[in-house]
């Protein structure tokens, strides 16, 4: 587990330990924080489509019956699922 701290010109935080994610304001920041994500439209297939850019994710699909509402939400839950798994919330 890292610990760190917040420095703001010569003033420092307490150190704290963080257990999951991608420590902001890092060098490696971004690219960790992409490979944690990336699998992420694996999830999805051609009747379900996912975007991504960043930290922003875009899920969308065509309703042409009752069928596709569920599936939707059955996309819903496995990227629910996903995030539990990575320990990154979704909101």
């Amino acid at each position: 587990m890292p610990i760190i701290c917040t420095r703001i010109n010569q003033s420092y935080s307490q150190y704290t330990h963080i257990e999951s994610g991608v420590i902001q304001g890092s060098v490696l920041g971004p690219l960790l924080f992409l490979l944690d994500i990336n699998d992420v439209t694996d999830v999805f297939n051609d009747d379900c489509k996912c975007k991504h850019y960043a930290d922003d994710v875009k899920i969308y699909s065509v309703l042409g019956n009752a069928c596709n509402d569920v599936d939707i939400q059955d996309k819903l839950d496995e990227l629910q699922n996903c995030s539990d798994n990575w320990q990154l919330d979704v909101s």
